[in-house]
């Protein structure tokens, strides 16, 4: 259950960061003979829990796990779950870029390239995206995915997939950022508006520098 207090969660966070990985263990890691000899040493950091690898290159399993373990924590310790909620929304919109990709180049899904962490399921996710069946999903993600249907009937490129998208989860965000229901969350931690905002700026710069390498309008 999540705690009303920062200062709970601030010293839970203190004890993890004892565990985390040091300089030396990193160094030893890019010291090791082979991957095998690699992988040890993630493993006696933690990584993974009990899981077992049979493939030194199956490391990013270990990834995964440690990731879904990390937002499983930052879950038990928030004083505020829907806060915590719009930082786990870009992967949410990650997660349905390289579904909906995989879906146009009738590729099978790849879920190395899926975000185990969100706030929607992926295999949920992975499931409406495959049927084209909306219904379980949150109404923004639905309504994203319909657009993305009718954008997709002509030739679309990668690109303006991928902007497509961004553009609909700022959107998203700062409609969230904005809406009054949410102001009570943003009293003790103002600074999120101003974070979000300022990723959107970014992200604009970004497509505004890409547009124009590419010769584009």
């Amino acid at each position: 259950m999540p705690q009303a207090s920062y200062i709970y969660a601030n010293a839970r966070v203190g004890v993890a960061q004892t565990r985390l990985l040091t300089p030396e263990r990193v160094e030893r890691m890019t010291e090791a003979k082979d991957a095998s000899e690699a992988l040890k040493v993630l493993q006696e950091a933690g990584y993974g829990g009990n899981r077992e690898v049979k493939s030194a290159f199956d490391f990013q399993q270990l990834i995964d796990d440690e990731l879904k373990k990390a937002y499983d924590f930052i879950y038990e310790i928030t004083p505020d779950k829907d806060l915590t909620d719009l930082f786990l929304v870009p992967f949410d919109f990650h997660n349905v870029k390289v579904l909906v990709k995989g879906r146009l180049l009738s590729e099978e899904d790849d879920d190395t390239l899926l975000y185990p962490v969100g706030t929607v399921p992926y295999d949920r996710l992975k499931a409406g995206v495959r049927d084209r069946d909306y219904r379980s999903l949150p109404g923004h993600l639905a309504e994203l995915l319909e657009a993305l249907d009718q954008m997709l009937a002509g030739r679309v490129d990668p690109q303006a997939l991928d902007t497509f998208v961004d553009r609909a989860m700022y959107r998203y965000i700062i409609g969230v950022l904005d809406s009054p229901d949410f102001g009570k969350h943003l009293k003790n931690a103002p600074f999120v508006s101003e974070y979000y905002r300022a990723q959107c700026d970014l992200a604009n710069v970004i497509t505004f520098l890409r547009a124009k390498k590419a010769g584009l309008s």
